[in-house]
């Protein structure tokens, strides 16, 4: 390949740092499986929530329920922005792949890979609640949360109470990135986060 082919993102860390980028958030909840993830054939999408967040300081919320065959709109907005943001973003990845994103093409940022950078040796709680928690945050804990973690799946919560929670995990996800970015930029290390992102 040659190096004009190369996606703009490779070498530019400063991009989450950038006031003139657009990003987006992004959180799914899936069937609840002994392999949720997208790797398995039998695992399927419930719901998808997403903020895009625009140079202008503007927050559009989105969502779709359906599996990968329907969130085309989800894949437009992410390969339209410069790039996406999600907790342990290998989960989304996977997904995202799925529902027909270009993995090489589109750059994601992984909170749970910040605060790896961030917590250095430091043996922390890495999980979406914790870090909300170290940043002043009041965490997850809720009802959906309990029912997931006592194995109902998704597909059988309340839609209403599934939604909030979904959105819930996004807001709070784009609370810890733009507190990691300050602390990553402060401490000269977004180009560590940067590295980490693209493997």
């Amino acid at each position: 390949m040659h190096p004009a082919e190369f996606p703009p993102f490779l070498d530019t860390p400063n991009i989450y740092i950038d006031s003139g980028v657009t990003y987006v958030v992004v959180d799914f909840e899936t069937l609840l499986l002994d392999n949720p993830s997208a790797t398995n054939p039998e695992g399927g999408i419930v719901l998808a929530c997403w903020e895009i967040h625009r140079p202008d300081g503007t927050i559009e919320r989105k969502h779709k329920w359906g599996d990968e065959y329907q969130q085309s709109e989800l894949v437009k907005d992410i390969t339209e922005s410069d790039f996406y943001v999600a907790q342990n973003s290998k989960f989304e990845h996977g997904w995202l792949t799925r529902c027909g994103l270009d993995p090489y093409d589109n750059l994601a940022y992984d909170t749970m890979l910040g605060a790896w950078v961030l917590h250095g040796n430091r043996k922390l709680p890495r999980n979406l609640s914790a870090l909300s928690k170290s940043y002043g945050g009041s965490g997850k804990v809720d009802l959906v949360s309990m029912m997931i973690k006592n194995g109902i799946c998704p597909s059988q919560i309340n839609p209403v109470w599934l939604l909030e929670y979904c959105y819930m995990d996004v807001h709070i996800t784009a609370e810890v990135f733009k507190k990691q970015i300050k602390e990553l930029q402060a401490t000269n290390q977004l180009h560590l986060v940067h590295v980490r992102n693209l493997a």
